[in-house]
């Protein structure tokens, strides 16, 4: 429970991200979001990285289509 004080524990308290997205912390210490790289699709159970297609359980684009691969 936070007194309210705790600048931290408010940040992880933030609700304006894109449903789905999945909150990490970027390279300037910041609470962020990238929902077009990494996203979680709760109705399907689909987890998708480098786009937000999910057209598999796991979805992992890398920038060749060829070295996609889907699980």
């Amino acid at each position: 429970m936070s007194n309210g004080a705790d600048a931290v524990w408010n940040t992880c308290l933030y609700t304006g991200f894109t449903q789905g997205a999945i909150p990490f912390v970027d390279s300037n210490g910041n609470l962020a979001q990238n929902s077009t790289q990494l996203l979680w699709n709760n109705s399907n159970r689909q987890l998708s990285v480098g786009n937000n297609l999910g057209t598999a359980t796991l979805y992992v684009y890398d920038s060749l289509p060829t070295t996609a691969r889907r699980d």
